[in-house]
């Protein structure tokens, strides 16, 4: 039974699964396929797991870079952003390009029938395609592992082993510059911390002159209200003050005479 045989007796059907939990689901009609047609596991989970949830045995995953295009039977996975909830997955009819390409699918929108629907790339995680000849070749060995996969996934870059490693290299040299950046922020810190100590040691050296200066101008003050004091009273022993004459001659002869 091939793809076209799949598509006419299911196209249209309402509720196409397999499990109770993904009758009428995007998973349940694409597990139709995988089990009953194309007899692969079962791929468990919700649709964004399933990049990771395949069986390697079963599927190779292909990365959806610039230059993919879906071929006839590829399970295509899209990622949680896709709805903001569970992702989704259909099954490419083949017949596309770099822009669009065409799916078959149920439950999109949600509560939909089987159907085919054109679709554009965005939030296209990649596709699982049936694994046929597997090359010895280190690139294929690579591409097909489950880290490099989750690594190319997370980077967002092609499936490609020098692309991935220059932009592990360009995370590990943004990594250094913010550890750089780090140091650099905590010698800042500290001599903040240690500039924020003198101004409180400062600040409490001018409070203790402050107050100096407060005893030292009311003690100018009490000397100044003293000395005014003072010349009053040197003003008024010059007024009280009267000298005795000086007497001479007969004046004196007669207050001689007269007081002794």
């Amino acid at each position: 039974m091939n793809f076209q045989q799949f598509l006419e007796k299911y196209n249209g059907r309402n509720n196409v699964g397999n499990t109770p939990d993904n009758i009428g689901q995007c998973t349940g009609l694409v597990n139709v396929w995988i089990v009953d047609w194309l007899k692969k596991s079962f791929i468990w989970g919700h649709a964004f797991d399933w990049v990771n949830n395949y069986n390697p045995n079963d599927f190779e995953f292909i990365l959806n870079t610039p230059d993919y295009i879906p071929q006839v039977g590829d399970i295509i996975v899209w990622s949680k952003a896709y709805n903001g909830k569970y992702g989704h997955v259909g099954i490419a009819t083949g017949t596309g390009d770099l822009d669009t390409f065409e799916a078959f699918e149920q439950n999109d929108p949600l509560g939909s029938n089987s159907h085919l629907k054109m679709y554009k790339y965005a939030n296209v995680v990649g596709g699982l395609r049936t694994r046929g000849n597997v090359s010895d070749s280190q690139s294929i060995i690579l591409a097909q592992s489950d880290a490099f996969i989750a690594i190319c996934v997370k980077l967002q870059t092609p499936a490609n082993r020098e692309v991935v490693l220059a932009e592990l290299d360009k995370l590990i040299q943004m990594q250094d510059a913010l550890v750089h950046k780090d140091k650099q922020l905590l010698e800042a810190e500290k001599k903040a911390t240690e500039l924020q100590k003198t101004i409180t040691d400062k600040e409490g050296e001018l409070t203790t002159l402050q107050e100096n200066l407060r005893i030292l101008r009311d003690q100018v003050v009490q000397a100044v209200a003293d000395n005014k004091l003072a010349i009053a009273e040197i003003k008024q022993l010059k007024e009280d003050y009267q000298p005795k004459p000086v007497l001479t001659g007969w004046r004196l002869f007669l207050y001689n005479l007269i007081f002794k």
